[in-house]
């Protein structure tokens, strides 16, 4: 299918280029519409996910909860919709997803704009309280969940209309954080059948003084 004309750039198709400037600067990748940019972002955050920010072994965690969703597919595509807005206007975009299993979990999904060093005042004294709320409001609507996993992703794009024949992979950057909380800790029945961790993950340097208190005696 021959390029469109302006050639939009990078994931957002925010900045455009005429195809001869593309085409004359060695472009060769171009994503054109929603569906195929939507799709490169799912594939990069497969891979974020993979390697995240909160450690090695973490990513383990991924699996037990994801088995519990039968259309992940079409999740991952509402959680790349939010990053897409996120590089669009810049500000953060959450959404929650809530398995309809037998055993039903629940994924809350945040895009933030920058990296993870470059968001991190932001987030800091909201990100423990925003986690703990999110399994909160679920148990008040009566969505009782095993367990909740949170992914925070951290998105950059670095698009330059003098340069418009960069590779995307140059031109967009992805990074992903795990944080997991049980359901017990949202009233999930003790005697209910439960194959998920009973681990608690939240990333620490996120946490004022008085919130890691707080935790110590959550894990005695």
């Amino acid at each position: 299918m021959p390029l469109p004309n302006p050639v939009p750039l990078g994931v957002s198709g925010k900045k455009t280029v005429s195809r001869a400037s593309f085409e004359a600067a060695g472009g060769s990748e171009a994503l054109t519409t929603e569906e195929e940019r939507e799709a490169y972002i799912v594939l990069n955050l497969i891979e974020a996910l993979q390697r995240p920010l909160t450690g090695a072994g973490t990513e383990a965690l991924l699996k037990p909860v994801f088995d519990h969703i039968p259309n992940m597919a079409e999740v991952l595509r509402a959680f790349a919709k939010k990053v897409l807005q996120t590089l669009r206007d810049g500000e953060p975009h959450s959404t929650v997803a809530v398995s309809g299993t037998t055993l039903p979990v629940a994924v809350a999904f945040g895009a933030w704009n920058g990296s993870h060093r470059e968001v991190q005042p932001e987030r800091t004294g909201g990100y423990l309280p925003g986690l703990l709320t999110t399994g909160l409001k679920l148990r008040d609507k009566g969505l009782s969940v095993a367990a909740l996993l949170a992914i925070d992703v951290f998105a950059r794009e670095a698009v330059d209309i003098s340069a418009p024949g960069r590779p995307l992979d140059e031109c967009f950057l992805l990074d992903a954080e795990l944080s997991y909380v049980p359901g017990l800790l949202f009233g999930y029945p003790e005697d209910q059948p439960n194959d998920l961790p009973a681990v608690f993950l939240v990333n620490r340097s996120l946490c004022t003084p008085d919130q890691l208190q707080m935790l110590e005696r959550v894990n005695r």
